[in-house]
């Protein structure tokens, strides 16, 4: 997973074999010159949460609910106001 401070977008790749190739195309996927990879994993969910102000969070977890509170407890230590952006599974992507 990969995000822009400068835009606020992010990428995410999933499927991949290895950690080079999923940072490589989240990064592209984020179509921003700036995009740092903020969070990797293999064969687990990532959750990513962000507000309006710029504070984010991202954390990974074998259960997707884990992922998603750790991703709101790091987003939320900046601005109380985060929502839930992206949550999907490093093999299978969302849904």
């Amino acid at each position: 997973m990969a995000y822009s401070n400068s835009t606020g977008r992010f990428g995410y790749a999933y499927g991949l074999t290895d950690r080079q190739s999923a940072e490589h195309n989240a990064r592209a996927n984020c179509l921003a010159a700036d995009a740092t990879v903020i969070c990797w994993g293999k064969e687990v969910y990532i959750a990513f949460v962000a507000s309006g102000t710029g504070a984010y969070g991202s954390a990974w977890d074998a259960d997707p609910k884990l992922a998603e509170a750790k991703a709101f407890e790091y987003g939320r230590e900046y601005d109380k106001n985060c929502r839930l952006l992206l949550l999907f599974h490093t093999r299978r992507g969302t849904g």
